[in-house]
This record gives C-alpha cells, sequence and structure tokens, in this order.
C-alpha cells in the first residue's frame, strides 16, 4: 500500500470511528444512572465501547476496570490505523506519550517509597504495547538505577540532565513532568518538521503547541491561587515553548503577585480565548473546552490525515475524561446538575 493510500484509508477510518462517538444524549441519559454498573451497561449497548465491554459483568465491575477497558479502546483504536501505515510518523508521537505518561507514574512512585506496586497500576493492554523496560523501572529502588533504565529511551539524556540539575534527587513530580515533557513536545515537532510541510505541518504545530499553552496556563495559574508561588519557582513547572500566547506573556503572568492579578493581566492577552472569565476556578474545564472546539473544527475542515488523527486523540480522550467524570460522580451520588458542569462538550 502507497503513503497515498494509506493516507486515504487512515482518514476514511478516522472519520467513521468518530461517527461512533458519544453524544450529547448519550452523556446526558448517563447522568442519570444510580451506579458504576448500570454505566457500565449502558456503554455495553453503545457503539462506541461495546467491543470492548464484551463479556463484562455489570453486577461485579467496579471504577478502576471500567477505565482500564475504556482506555484501552482507544489504544486498540490506534493500534488498528497503524494497520493501514505501520511507518507513520504520528503514530511515534501518540505511543512516546502513553510511555511518558508511564514514566511520570513510575517517578511518582518511586518518590513515595511504593515502586513495587507500580507494575501493578500499569494497564493490562500496555504491558507488551509499548518500548518500555517495565520490568527494570519496577525493579529500580532509586533515582540512578531509574535512569540506567531510561538511558535506552527518548527519555534518557532528559532524565539525566535532570538529575543533574537537582544533585542527583528526584525534585516534584511536577518539575519532573515538565522536563520530561519538553523532551517529548522537542521530539513531536521534530516528527513534524521532518515529515510534513506548508499548511499541514502548520496545523499540527498549532495543535501540539496549544497542548503546550493550555497546560502551561493552567499550572500557573494553580500554583499562583493554591500555592502563591513567586516566577522561579513556578517557571520550573512550565514546558518552555510557545505558539499564539508568547514568552514574554508567560512570564508576565508567572511574575504577577497573586491568582486576581494573574486574572487580570489574562484578559488582557490573547491567552484569554482560552479560558472562561467567569471560570476560572476551574480553568481545566475552559481549556479543554477550548482545545475541543480547536480540534472539532481541524477534524471537520482538514484533508490532512495526518492533522485529523492529532486532533481525533484530543476528542476522544476529552470524551473519556467525560466518561470517568459521569463514573466518579454517581459513584459519589453527586448531583445530575453538578456533573453535568464538568463534562466538556461542544
Amino acid at each position: 500500500m502507497t503513503r497515498a493510500t494509506s493516507s486515504r484509508a487512515i482518514g476514511a477510518k478516522l472519520h467513521a470511528m468518530y461517527g461512533r462517538r458519544l453524544t450529547t444524549q448519550n452523556f446526558e441519559e448517563m447522568l442519570h444512572k444510580r451506579s458504576v454498573g448500570e454505566i457500565a451497561a449502558y456503554l455495553k449497548n453503545t457503539a462506541r465501547f461495546a467491543g470492548c465491554l464484551t463479556g463484562v459483568q455489570e453486577s461485579t465491575i467496579h471504577r478502576g476496570q471500567l477505565e482500564i477497558l475504556l482506555g484501552r479502546a482507544l489504544f486498540e483504536e490506534v493500534g488498528r490505523l497503524k494497520g493501514y501505515d505501520r511507518g507513520g510518523p504520528l503514530f511515534r508521537i501518540y505511543y512516546a506519550r502513553i510511555e511518558l505518561e508511564q514514566i511520570i507514574s513510575c517517578i511518582g512512585y518511586l518518590r513515595d517509597g511504593r515502586q513495587e506496586q507500580f507494575l501493578v497500576s500499569v494497564p493490562g493492554y500496555l504491558l507488551d504495547g509499548i518500548g518500555l523496560d517495565l520490568d527494570g523501572m519496577v525493579r529500580a529502588r532509586d533515582a540512578a538505577q531509574l535512569a540506567r533504565v531510561l538511558d535506552r529511551t527518548r527519555y534518557g539524556k532528559a532524565f539525566r540532565q535532570l538529575l543533574a540539575d537537582y544533585h542527583g534527587a528526584l525534585p516534584s513530580l511536577s518539575i519532573c513532568a515538565a522536563r520530561l515533557g519538553l523532551q517529548y513536545y522537542q521530539d513531536a515537532l521534530g516528527i513534524v518538521e521532518r515529515n510534513y510541510d506548508g499548511a499541514e505541518r502548520e496545523q499540527l504545530r498549532r495543535i501540539l503547541l496549544t497542548q503546550v499553552e493550555v497546560k502551561n496556563l493552567t499550572v500557573v495559574y494553580r500554583m499562583k491561587r493554591y500555592f502563591g508561588a513567586d516566577a522561579s519557582r513556578i517557571a520550573q513547572r512550565v514546558i518552555p515553548l510557545y505558539y499564539s500566547v508568547r514568552r514574554r506573556t508567560v512570564e508576565r503572568l508567572m511574575a504577577a503577585p497573586d491568582a486576581a492579578a494573574f486574572e487580570r493581566l489574562l484578559r488582557e492577552t490573547r491567552a484569554a480565548r482560552a479560558v472562561n472569565p467567569q471560570d476560572f476556578q476551574f480553568i481545566e474545564h475552559s481549556t479543554a473546552q477550548y482545545s475541543l472546539q480547536m480540534c472539532h473544527k481541524a477534524f471537520q475542515f482538514t484533508t490532512s490525515p495526518a492533522v485529523a488523527f492529532l486532533a481525533f486523540l484530543t476528542m476522544r480522550e476529552i470524551e473519556l475524561s467525560n466518561v470517568l467524570s459521569i463514573v466518579e460522580g454517581v459513584r459519589y451520588s453527586v448531583p445530575a446538575d453538578e456533573i453535568r458542569g464538568l463534562l466538556v462538550m461542544l
């Protein structure tokens, strides 16, 4: 199959998959279920999740099991798409991010002294599906041992530099996530630069760098609101890549004396479009809404399968987040109206 033929096949498959997405009506009906089991039974009868929930016993399933099964659905969708283009560069971006998430999880367990629990936390479908030495990671008992395992990954050099900058000790998880996240996005942007050009390249860059921007805005606001952090402390936790929100703007926001000043400054910048001024307290909701709208528009109008793929991933992840918000809310008997306010929808 030629690259052009495989690209057309992937584009058609993406639109068919997106056609099976959960609708606003589906979310509304799930809000009125009374248990995790009832939600599982409902999802089992949707086109979106029927396949991954076949054989599930709704009466015994718990929240963690359901989350793993629903997460596997996206992993397997990407695997099916990969069958059309095994050398496709964007698939490397997807699997690199899965690897990053597991490395950050491993670091968290290591910092807490619970390293033996790391492997148990890894979803079963990832055990043979990603290029990490998970056994080696779980055997690491300190940062130096973990560094030796990660030397064989794309994150090895960045992790060793992180340890050197903090005198061999593991800093906070948020600092680790930012530093390794920078490596991930630099690699992803490099893949885009080498394999695409023109408007297609710019659209891919926009999706990736917008992900960075909304992460950074969220970090800066939360550090100001909940910790009263100064600019130097926040700077360690943001990813220093910029697109529509310029470096100088981010620096001004980090230097704001408090959360109220951050809010005033943000309203004066282009970054304000990514945040609802009435919804600062739930800034993740605003930024996710912005990302969803941007990716939906890109998906609907692009002729590039690569752009459609990245946009599709974002929309699928937001869909999964919505389902898990409902599951968690129902589990703890949160009123439907309160859960509804957490959902990110068009």
